[in-house]
């Protein structure tokens, strides 16, 4: 783990984005359970050279609403989100007794190179919301702690 990583609880912590690989890359987050781990949104890739010193991995799951990701006994739920794109994905799962929801693009934005769609997009984010998490890891606007303050963020893109 870098040295500069940010603590979100002792098993998750932020290990990538501005002011810990390239300013422009979105949020990287380590989940860490007993002797695994996964990475959680992997950022722009604009400095992997300051995080990886493994070659880069291909993907060999291909993840749907409802699936699980296990680590060791415990598992990160997949959340299908669209709307920003049609296939956004967020992940839930429980660290010390708190709700942790990784979100990458909350906040959007909406754009046809992206395929988005409003309706998706809104619909999406309300469901993000009924998740009542307790913490909120957002791609480009860091971690939101408290449920009222990750409605407000939310409710702040719903209304938008």
């Amino acid at each position: 783990m870098s040295p500069s990583a940010c603590s979100i609880t002792s098993e998750i912590s932020q290990i990538g984005g501005p002011g810990l690989t390239d300013a422009n890359d979105a949020a990287i987050y380590l989940v860490h359970f007993a002797n695994q781990a996964a990475l959680i949104d992997s950022g722009c890739g604009r400095a992997t050279d300051r995080l990886l010193i493994l070659d880069p991995c291909t993907v060999d799951v291909r993840l749907c609403d409802g699936d699980r990701v296990v680590l060791d006994d415990r598992s990160i739920e997949v959340i299908h989100i669209p709307g920003h794109s049609p296939g956004s994905l967020a992940y839930l799962v429980e660290s010390e007794g708190r709700r942790v929801l990784f979100a990458q693009d909350v906040h959007g934005p909406l754009h046809s190179m992206l395929l988005s769609n409003r309706t998706d997009y809104q619909a999406s984010l309300r469901k993000l919301k009924s998740l009542d998490a307790d913490i909120l890891c957002e791609g480009h606007h860091g971690v939101f702690v408290g449920r009222a303050d990750i409605a407000a963020f939310i409710d702040r893109f719903i209304e938008g």
